[in-house]
């Protein structure tokens, strides 16, 4: 499960991150151990990708949007 929120974060698929935090937080993980494994982790590597101009931030925007 928090493979899966890494994932959608990563790839920008809002609704499958927002799906992926609620069945975490139901499977009974703490919401700081959500956050320090899976969305920092995440964070950092989206960081990464546009620092190294793999994704831009308009199309990264585009792909989240509901």
């Amino acid at each position: 499960m928090a493979s899966d929120l890494y994932d959608a974060i990563v790839n920008g698929d809002a609704k499958k991150a927002r799906a992926a935090a609620e069945a975490t937080l139901c499977a009974g993980v703490a919401p700081i151990s959500l956050i320090s494994e899976s969305m920092a982790p995440a964070m950092d590597e989206v960081g990464r990708l546009f620092e190294a101009e793999e994704i831009s931030f308009p199309n990264y925007c585009w792909r989240s949007a509901p």
